[in-house]
């Protein structure tokens, strides 16, 4: 991502944009710190959407390499495609709809942690909300 992305990011997802239809509330992530080979457990737990369940994930240069449990995978057909990467998760907060809640938390070394966007306040079952836990590098 480019400096003026990162600038249009941080001033679009910081929540200075917010109005009284929504939630803006989005911490600026550079995305070129994000780590880029990892594992981590993603949690996605909201909306009618095929990607519901806990999921073990090892990223690989920046793509999803391996997901499972395979039970639950071999149940929902999901493919590797299917899945966020860290930078995935920050790409979809800053690529929202402009009347989506969005919220997208950090932690203090601006790793994405979780993930909620209302695509549309309106309706039901629109959301996707997704949560990081146990983030561990992988070695080269």
């Amino acid at each position: 991502m480019t400096a003026w992305g990162l600038a249009a990011l941080a001033a679009t997802l910081c929540g200075c944009g917010s109005d009284s239809s929504g939630a803006r509330a989005v911490a600026s992530v550079d995305t070129g710190a994000l780590p880029t080979s990892y594992r981590m457990v993603l949690h996605a737990d909201c909306g009618e959407r095929q990607l519901i369940g806990d999921f073990d994930l090892r990223v690989r240069d920046g793509r999803v390499v391996e997901a499972g449990p395979p039970r639950l995978l071999h149940r929902t057909a999901l493919e590797l495609d299917d899945f966020p990467t860290l930078v995935d998760l920050v790409d979809m907060a800053a690529n929202a709809e402009p009347d989506a809640d969005v919220e997208l938390r950090t932690d203090d070394s601006g790793i994405p942690t979780s993930l909620r966007i209302d695509h549309d306040p309106s309706s039901i079952d629109d959301e996707e909300c997704y949560r990081v836990t146990g983030l561990r590098p992988l070695a080269g």
